[in-house]
């Protein structure tokens, strides 16, 4: 009798009125076959719906960021009458001739947050930043998550993490966020990259994974319709144009930490103990920001350019900075050095030539696009 009383609540609660409603399209895939029509066609669905408040787009927007895709992209998507929300995956992030920049110039940001009566977005990527690379969440943006979820624990608001990849090993440190994400008031995670309907969850948080816009082996693509309750969202999926179908899935949203116990999930190790007796680390130094070129040595310090865009020479004795050189976007591409010259470039399409010793720009050139390659 109880369990029916219970079934019964429950049902109504879903059947009520949400709070609100929006649309969340992932892997648009621009560049691939018929994705251009699959997303037009959902970007009119949307505009003809009534009460969608919001639109989400979860990574994977383009195929590759090469051949104006992610202009094609923005061009359908900024038809959207609605706000719309978006992140990039590692689609255009790993196949990137931009170094991912472009989205960034294109968009504004890489990332998102908004509030919205009473939950709270936070939208994120994940990379990767080299071709083929692992998924990896930068320092910056780290420092950028747990700032905004600060944010968020002074208030009784819900928040949302939306992702690209879900929070598991396929991010080389997916834990990081995890914590920030269990220490705060994140009650689900929302992402894509799978391309498929899945309820799941990760280290007790609700997670839900969505479908690709893509049609696949159907005649048209696709997307989901996300109703959201006080406590609850529930999922369906919308074919454009012809009709919703029936709620796929649903959670609750009263994630709480646990308390008293040890709640804390597999993580790596990744101590250098026990490796080799014959090996210690003489100094350690923390950019506090994405390192993907490898470090030069030269005239007795090491040369790295990280993604704030500054170019650091690093005693090699000491471990102590001994210049920098800033730039206008990361630096991705290694340095070349000959002598007391060093050449590097830039994501802010310039290729600097700088004095060894000093780090005084000795000349720079002015390209097209931005430069991510290695200069010899």
């Amino acid at each position: 009798m109880w369990l029916f009383f219970l079934s019964i609540c429950i049902s109504k609660a879903f059947s009520a009125e949400p709070l609100f409603r929006f649309a969340w399209l992932s892997d648009t895939h621009i560049g691939s076959e018929s994705a251009a029509i699959d997303l037009r066609r959902s970007v009119a669905d949307i505009n003809s719906l009534d009460g969608i408040d919001f639109a989400i787009i979860s990574g994977d927007v383009t195929e590759m960021d090469v051949n104006g895709n992610l202009d094609t992209a923005k061009a359908i998507l900024d038809k959207i009458v609605i706000p719309y929300h978006i992140i990039p995956g590692n689609h255009e992030l790993k196949w990137s001739s931009s170094g991912g920049t472009k989205f960034r110039k294109l968009w504004g940001d890489d990332k998102f947050f908004f509030e919205y009566k009473g939950f709270q977005f936070i939208g994120f990527h994940q990379g990767p930043l080299m071709r083929m690379g692992d998924g990896y969440i930068s320092p910056e943006d780290i420092r950028w998550i747990e700032m905004t979820l600060k944010n968020v624990s002074k208030s009784s608001e819900k928040a949302i993490f939306i992702m690209h990849y879900p929070l598991d090993n396929s991010i080389s440190n997916w834990f990081e966020v995890a914590d920030l994400a269990k220490d705060y008031n994140v009650q689900a995670i929302l992402h894509g990259h799978g391309h498929s309907n899945l309820i799941t969850e990760y280290e007790g948080i609700p997670g839900v994974m969505s479908r690709s816009n893509l049609r696949g082996n159907q005649e048209v693509g696709g997307f989901t319709i996300v109703n959201v309750y006080p406590d609850s969202m529930t999922f369906c999926e919308r074919t454009p144009g012809i009709r919703t179908s029936e709620i796929w899935g649903r959670i609750l949203l009263n994630y709480q930490k646990p308390e008293g116990i040890d709640c804390r999930f597999y993580r790596p190790d990744f101590s250098l103990d026990g490796i080799s007796q014959d090996i210690k680390k003489e100094w350690e130094f923390d950019t506090k920001y994405t390192l993907v070129s490898s470090p030069v040595v030269a005239g007795g310090k090491v040369i790295i350019g990280s993604g704030d865009g500054v170019v650091r020479a690093i005693s090699l004795k000491t471990g102590k900075e001994v210049w920098q050189f800033k730039t206008d976007a990361p630096v991705f591409s290694s340095a070349a050095v000959s002598g007391n010259i060093i050449v590097v470039g830039s994501a802010d399409s310039s290729i600097y030539c700088l004095n060894t010793l000093t780090g005084k720009l000795n000349w720079d050139v002015h390209t097209n696009a931005a430069v991510v390659a290695v200069p010899v």
